[in-house]
C-alpha cells in the first residue's frame, strides 16, 4: 500500500475535560488525491491541524509526511500589507527553515505551480478572491511539501474561481488531503473518499467505491454522501448548509 501519512490509534481533546474530538482514531492516507468530508463539528479541521503538527494528540503516533513536510491551507487566506505575491509565498518558505535565496526559488516554483507566475512582483493586496485562494495553495507548496491538507480552498468562490482552482488543484502530483463542502468535481479532482463522523471514519474508499453508495444508482456524490450518514443515523440536516 502507498501510503502517504499515518494515524494510529490518536487522541485529541482540546481541553482535558472535554470529549475528545478523535479518539483511538486511525488512518492510513494513500498517495492520492483525498476528499475529506464530513458534518460541521466533525473533527475534519482538528484533523488537518493534527497532520500538520499544529496540535498535538494526547496518546497515539503519526508517521509519514506529516508536521513540516506537510504544507497546511487554512479556510481563511490573508494578504499581507506592503507584501508582494512572491514576498508572501517566499516568507511561508522561510518560516519552513528555508534560507532566503532557496526561499524564493521555492516561491518562484510554487507560483509557477499554481498559475500565478505573472502576478510575483504584483502586490498581495491586489489579488482577486480566486488568484488569493491560489497564493494559498502555492504557501502550502513552498517548501517542497510531501502533502497538503486544504481546509475548505473554495470557500467563497464562485464557480468560474472554482473551476479554475480545481483545474490546478488536479495537475498537482503531490498528495492531497481536501476537506470542503464542494463537491460537484469529485471525479475530475479526487481518486479517494473518506467521511468523518463523530471523530471517527464512516467510510473510507475511491471515488466509484464511494458513489455505489448512492442507492438510486445514479452515481451521484451528494446522494452518496446522505445515505452514508443515514448508515450511521445521522441526519441530513446536520450535515451544514448544503448537506455536506
Amino acid at each position: 500500500m502507498n501510503v502517504a501519512t499515518s494515524l494510529d490509534n490518536v487522541r485529541f481533546a482540546y481541553r482535558r475535560r472535554t470529549p475528545p474530538v478523535l479518539d483511538a482514531f486511525s488512518w492510513s492516507v494513500l498517495r492520492s488525491h483525498t476528499l475529506l468530508l464530513g458534518p460541521n463539528g466533525a473533527g475534519k479541521s482538528t484533523l488537518l491541524q493534527l497532520i500538520a503538527g499544529l496540535v498535538r494528540p494526547q496518546s497515539g503516533a503519526l508517521s509519514g509526511h506529516v508536521g513540516s513536510q506537510a504544507g497546511f491551507m487554512p479556510q481563511t487566506v490573508k494578504a499581507v500589507a506592503g507584501f508582494t505575491v512572491l514576498d508572501q509565498v517566499s516568507y511561508c518558505g522561510w518560516l519552513k527553515g528555508l534560507r532566503t535565496k532557496a526561499a524564493r526559488e521555492s516561491g518562484r516554483a510554487a507560483l509557477e505551480a499554481v498559475q500565478l507566475e505573472a502576478k510575483q512582483d504584483d502586490s498581495a493586496r491586489a489579488l482577486s478572491g480566486g488568484q488569493l485562494r491560489r497564493l494559498g495553495l502555492a504557501q502550502a507548496l513552498v517548501g517542497d511539501s510531501k502533502i497538503l491538507l486544504l481546509d475548505e480552498p473554495t470557500a467563497g468562490l464562485d464557480p468560474a474561481q472554482r473551476d479554475n482552482f480545481e483545474s490546478v488543484l488536479s495537475s498537482l502530483a503531490v498528495p492531497v488531503i481536501v476537506a470542503t463542502h464542494q463537491i460537484e468535481d469529485i471525479q475530475r479532482s479526487y481518486q479517494n473518499v473518506a467521511v468523518l463522523l463523530s471523530g471517527r471514519l464512516a467510510f473510507e474508499g475511491t471515488v466509484p467505491e464511494f458513489l455505489e453508495r448512492d442507492s438510486s444508482g445514479r452515481d451521484d456524490p451528494l446522494k452518496a454522501y446522505r445515505d452514508v450518514l443515514a448508515e450511521h443515523a445521522v441526519p441530513a440536516a446536520y450535515a451544514g448548509e448544503s448537506g455536506i
